[in-house]
């Protein structure tokens, strides 16, 4: 065991040195050393309060990044990603994708809201160089990736859906039994094949099984919902095992943290022991994330953020359990919900916070219509531009 952890360790140094990666990135630089990114063989769980934006933050966490990334990057790695759309319909999670795209893609010069794109207002039509721009060749492009990498799962209880991936893997690797011997009810001895690894095509290939959200799984015969998310959760465990496949599972906090009595005590954060419908899942992940809405609870400032100014766009991002890294670690982001759009927020304490927050209140006043527009706006991300 001591030489195959030796060799596996050599791998991941060369992988590095060879310019490939050992993880999809985190978006947000400054918190890569209590988030790092999306790793293989790693299994997720996304939770908050309800309306707290957990869906839009999974999709740009784990299904726009990672999209874009391996559009940029072919190189470095293959991406699949198996989506469980529970909330929404597979047009509304296209759409989204849309709105976000033309909005990073543009340099934040287009911003479009859900009903704007989808001509909902009366006397409202979305304007024709949107829907040009989306037929151009550089979306087209990025659009027909997206598409060619994103399966909707067509099951949706845990069974169809484990059965699903299972397929997938066996099409894009090979499976490594041994034979065993087992005992049945009847105390009959058997031999059977016993799966003890797994050796996939592409080892650069991330697959990303995403389930938005779990609570609404079709329940399994014979088990309530409880039972039917805890199934799911050991399905999970199974693939991220054997397959080095990346599980992540959108999960809502329980209704109690969302009480008045909670509000009024500050305890509007998400906690591992508050998990909705089953609690068994915090025991099965690497890692949880939660995030935080502190406007949505009514207060005017929380860890030193002026959230009367911040309002809505105002999230903390919270490393709440972590296996192979640090817990407990927060970062304030902002957040833009009418494209999805995340960015991590300077600290109080660091320099020149002051200024950069002005701006940061200004395109919020501007975004909500009390301000006029201006042709580009003032927070950044880093959009990777396919290498040709």
């Amino acid at each position: 065991m001591i030489n195959e952890t030796l060799r596996y360790l050599h791998q991941r140094q060369e992988n590095l040195n060879s310019g490939r990666i050992n993880c999809i990135p985190s978006p947000f630089a400054k918190f890569r050393q209590d988030f790092v990114g999306i790793e293989q063989e790693t299994y997720y769980i996304v939770t908050a309060n309800q309306k707290c934006g957990k869906s839009q933050f999974a999709s740009f966490m784990f299904l726009y990044t990672p999209i874009l990334y391996a559009y940029a990057h072919p190189d470095k790695i293959r991406i699949k990603i198996f989506y469980a759309p529970l909330e929404e319909s597979k047009q509304k999670v296209t759409m989204r994708f849309m709105r976000y795209l033309l909005y990073v893609k543009s340099q934040f010069k287009v911003r479009i809201t859900h009903h704007q794109l989808t001509s909902t207002l009366e006397g409202e039509p979305l304007d024709n160089r949107i829907l040009e721009m989306l037929e151009s060749e550089d979306y087209k492009d990025i659009l027909d990736f997206f598409e060619d990498r994103v399966t909707f799962f067509e099951s949706k209880n845990p069974t169809g859906m484990y059965k699903e991936v299972v397929k997938y893997a066996c099409e894009h690797g090979e499976r490594i039994k041994q034979q065993t011997t087992i005992t049945d009810e009847f105390g009959e001895q058997k031999t059977v094949d016993k799966i003890v690894g797994y050796k996939p095509h592409d080892p650069d290939e991330y697959v990303i099984i995403m389930t938005d959200h779990v609570g609404l799984l079709q329940e399994e015969s014979g088990k309530d919902k409880r039972l039917t998310i805890k199934k799911w959760s050991e399905y999970c465990m199974e693939v991220r095992d054997y397959y080095r496949y990346i599980p992540v599972n959108v999960q809502q906090q329980s209704t109690e943290v969302q009480s008045m009595d909670a509000f009024k005590l500050n305890r509007i954060s998400p906690t591992p022991g508050a998990l909705a419908d089953c609690k068994d899942t915090r025991y099965d992940c690497n890692v949880m994330l939660g995030l935080t809405n502190p406007y949505a609870a009514g207060l005017k400032d929380w860890h030193k953020f002026d959230i009367s100014k911040l309002k809505d766009c105002q999230r903390f991002l919270e490393v709440m359990l972590s296996r192979d890294g640090t817990a407990n670690a927060v970062k304030a982001l902002y957040f833009d919900g009418a494209v999805s759009y995340f960015s991590e927020l300077p600290g109080p304490n660091s320099p020149g916070y002051a200024e950069y927050m002005e701006k940061v209140y200004a395109l919020i006043e501007r975004n909500n219509g009390s301000a006029p527009k201006p042709g580009v706006s003032l927070l950044s991300v880093k959009f990777f531009a396919k290498k040709r």
